[in-house]
């Protein structure tokens, strides 16, 4: 019909038309899309709510039981708290009486291997020392068998037999125990008062200290024995001398016989031979730290 009127156009007018038709559709459709939105959001957020207000009652739940078990731990911690210090003393009492037990024990125990070790060191290490003397002995003896008839050990002692020095020796029994003199090697018959090595048959003897007793048995000088010759020291040197005289183990030293053993001074020591014809004691050596064998021999007359 716009299009049988001239005057009007009538193509546009309808075009509009459409367009507003189409235009308020659009709208209606962008508001239903709109409301069920919200709707949806409306139902999620009652959800959310929904959620939170049980997850809020679980917690408030949760708080009145920890308080009624608080309370009740409260209750249960002052009716055993006598409980547990009585169990304290008694583990604190016991504790203590297995401290007290196990000192005693290790202080027993520590007195009983001190007092072996004193017993039994000495006789182990003589046990050692002859042993390793009597080895290098008897390959000294098989290669010279009647040289050494001497060496023979003989127990026989005279009730008359004085003491009238004593020698401390390195017994070169061994290739490592040489010469440390400057003085040629003698045999003991032969050797000055001056010479610090000697001889019997095929062993050799170094002097490293003498003591000589006068006819009472007192001390009567000490020789020191160094590389170039002896250092003597009479009585009146020691008796100026207190802390010297004290070092040599001179202040008390006294020595005797008694049956097989010799006592020198509070040492107790057993006599592994006697060499009548030198006139000389030997008593069992001992090895020093460096290795090398350390004997006493006792001259006599």
């Amino acid at each position: 019909m716009l299009r049988a009127l001239p005057v009007l156009p009538g193509p546009e007018l309808y075009d509009i038309f459409i367009d507003l038709k189409e235009g308020k559709k659009s709208i209606n459709q962008k508001i239903d899309k709109a409301y069920h939105s919200l709707k949806e959001t409306s139902a999620l957020i009652k959800d959310l709510e929904n959620d939170l207000i049980e997850r809020t009652d679980k917690i408030k739940e949760l708080k009145e039981k920890y308080e009624d078990y608080s309370k009740l731990a409260e209750i249960e911690e002052e009716k055993i708290q006598p409980l547990i210090k009585q169990l304290d003393k008694a583990v604190g009492k016991g504790r203590i009486y297995e401290r007290i037990v196990s000192f005693l024990i290790n202080i027993v125990a520590g007195i009983i291997l001190f007092v072996l070790g004193i017993w039994a060191g000495p006789k182990i290490q003589t046990y050692f020392d002859n042993d390793r003397y009597v080895k290098n002995n008897d390959k000294v003896l098989s290669e010279n068998p009647t040289e050494n008839e001497d060496l023979i050990p003989n127990l026989v002692l005279s009730d008359s037999l004085r003491i009238t020095s004593k020698l401390l020796v390195i017994d070169g029994s061994v290739e490592e125990n040489l010469n440390y003199c400057s003085h040629g090697i003698k045999s003991y018959s032969e050797m000055d008062i001056y010479d610090c090595s000697f001889m019997i048959d095929s062993v050799e003897f170094n002097l490293r200290s003498k003591y000589l007793f006068d006819k009472n048995g007192d001390l009567e000088s000490f020789w020191s024995y160094k590389s170039e010759g002896p250092l003597i020291y009479s009585k009146k040197d020691l008796d100026t001398d207190e802390r010297f005289f004290e070092y040599i183990g001179g202040v008390k030293l006294s020595v005797s016989l008694n049956g097989n053993n010799i006592i020198d001074s509070k040492d107790t020591l057993l006599i592994e031979k006697i060499l009548e014809k030198q006139k000389l004691i030997f008593v069992s050596p001992r090895i020093s730290d460096d290795g090398k064998i350390i004997r006493i021999i006792y001259e006599y007359e």
